[in-house]
């Protein structure tokens, strides 16, 4: 695993030479999401559609709400 000091510094350093700190700190952050969500795909935790649909509906139910057939 790369070492997490040598991965800010690359990402730094493809920014523009004018970046704000807002901007760095938006491209760490970023970057940061990135790899926890190759880690979640990796590991198998994410949802499908399918599994996505199937919550909402539940929910939905749940709360006597009855669902608009226009997106379906």
């Amino acid at each position: 695993m790369v070492n997490a000091k040598k991965q800010i510094i690359e990402i730094v350093n493809t920014l523009p030479n004018d970046a704000s700190w807002d901007d760095i700190i938006y491209a760490l952050y970023f970057h940061s999401k990135l790899q926890k969500s190759r880690k979640d795909l990796e590991n198998g935790n994410y949802l499908t559609l399918k599994d996505f649909d199937q919550e909402m509906e539940a929910k939905y139910e749940s709360c006597n709400i009855k669902r608009s057939e226009k997106g379906h």
